[in-house]
């Protein structure tokens, strides 16, 4: 029966064979798996303490670098590209999370001392083992993954190929390659390879940490502030970089289109005059204008006393807006880039969606920081305009409305416009229970 002490001592004395890394990470996606989280934690946390222990040295700070990365595991356990290389992908983010709550501590002291460089740091960050971590960090996961099973776990290639569930003609393979790839990148940072590698062996994390950290991927578990603010800041700054990724490629496969569309005419009349130079920035077309007219009456019926509810009138400039289509554009990346007004953001996310101009993707990337700032709800409006009404909640991103349209936070909305846009998702939901506010019932979200 569930909670039985007698079941529970027997498991702990007879645990169930090694189910490979992506059984286990599958099985706690999929069903929050309790064992298999527990699983995850006492086969990989040694080699995670080690990383954060080795960037932040021994004490407090080193647990709660080791509780956030699997509270990160907990938080994004479906979206690990690889499961069977969970063990490379918790590495990465220990290091992640180990290197900024280090520099955090750094631009804290220097403030303390009120110094505005920072601190010289201590010569232990230069040692070997810090740049072999480094380098560990950069490697692909294919490669990163059976260097930490073999060379720091110390598994056994059969081993090793049981646990990441890969052939172990495979496992030997990328083993051999990593380790030439990772001695070459030493050998250029001056670092003897033999010696470096030894010094990375796992650190046994007491009983104790072992269970704070298997309790974090319970719903109901207690996680530290301490451990849940650095965890959202890890979140955030995940999502950004990967947001940002995905505007690079946006952007290249943008600029190949434009390359060829804007490649003049094989067999242009000879002729034909010449066009006279083009003197500074061509004049804005008639729809830019009457973008950038109806953004600034949206922001002068922007409501007032905090609600961000969007009234006929407000509707109205916001649906002349969309019906411009592509043409206002340019208009919205261009507010997209100026403004911090919430009730403004939510407007722009909403038009950028409906309007469905890839252009807009790389402005909603660098404006979603500015979504994790407080606002008002999500709201379900109504409308008096039958009109109105049908085109709004025809492009909210909420479709099973059947009474009211959805107008969403900047959040709620900028997600559902990068969906809409790039055609998936990119981790941006756990954003949803991120935010800068700190009310009681925003921390227990945090929590689940």
């Amino acid at each position: 029966m569930p909670g039985d002490p007698l079941a529970e001592v027997l498991r702990r004395l007879h645990p169930a064979p090694d189910r490979p890394d992506a059984d286990l990470v599958r099985g706690y996606a999929a069903g929050r798996d309790a064992a298999a989280f527990e699983a995850l934690v006492r086969r990989h946390g040694p080699t995670v303490f080690g990383v954060c222990r080795r960037v932040l040295r021994p004490g407090p700070d080193a647990e709660d670098a080791f509780q956030a990365t699997f509270l990160v595991l907990a938080r994004k356990a479906a979206a690990v590209r690889d499961p069977a290389a969970v063990g490379s992908w918790l590495y990465g983010v220990a290091h992640h999370v180990a290197r900024r709550l280090r520099a955090a501590n750094a631009r804290r002291r220097a403030a303390e001392a009120a110094v505005v460089p920072p601190a010289p740091a201590p010569a232990a960050e230069w040692d070997d083992a810090a740049v072999v971590d480094d380098e560990l960090a950069r490697l692909p996961d294919r490669y990163r993954a059976p260097l930490l099973a073999c060379g720091v776990e110390g598994r056994t290639i059969r081993e090793a190929a049981a646990v990441l569930g890969w052939p172990a003609g495979t496992v030997a393979t990328r083993l051999a390659r990593g380790r030439a790839l990772l001695a070459r990148r030493l050998v250029r940072r001056g670092v003897v390879v033999p010696a470096a590698l030894a010094a990375l062996g796992p650190a046994a994390a007491s009983a104790e940490l072992i269970e704070r950290a298997v309790r974090v991927g319970v719903p109901a578990g207690a996680v530290p502030a301490s451990v849940l603010t650095l965890t959202n800041e890890v979140t955030r700054a995940m999502l950004l970089n990967k947001l940002k990724a995905v505007a690079a490629v946006l952007l290249a496969a943008g600029l190949g289109v434009a390359a060829v569309t804007t490649q003049p005419p094989a067999a242009a009349p000879a002729v034909q005059p010449p066009a006279p130079a083009k003197a500074g920035a061509p004049a804005p077309t008639r729809e830019t204008v009457a973008g950038k007219k109806l953004i600034d009456r949206l922001l002068e019926l922007k409501p007032q006393g905090g609600g961000q509810s969007l009234e006929d009138d407000t509707g109205a400039a916001l649906r002349d807006l969309i019906k411009l289509g592509p043409a206002a554009t340019p208009a919205v990346i261009a507010a997209l880039d100026e403004t911090t007004d919430p009730f403004l953001l939510r407007c722009l996310g909403y038009a950028a969606r409906a309007i469905g101009d890839k252009r807009a993707v790389p402005a909603l990337i660098r404006a979603f920081p500015k979504t994790c700032l407080p606002s008002a709800s999500d709201y379900g409006n109504v409308s008096a305009d039958p009109e109105l009404f049908a085109f709004l909640q025809a492009h909210s991103h909420d479709k099973r409305c059947g009474t009211y349209y959805s107008f969403g936070r900047p959040i709620t909305e900028f997600r559902s416009a990068l969906k809409a846009l790039t055609g998936t998702t990119h981790g941006e939901l756990e954003l949803n229970y991120a935010s800068l506010s700190g009310s009681p019932r925003q921390r227990e979200l945090q929590r689940e």
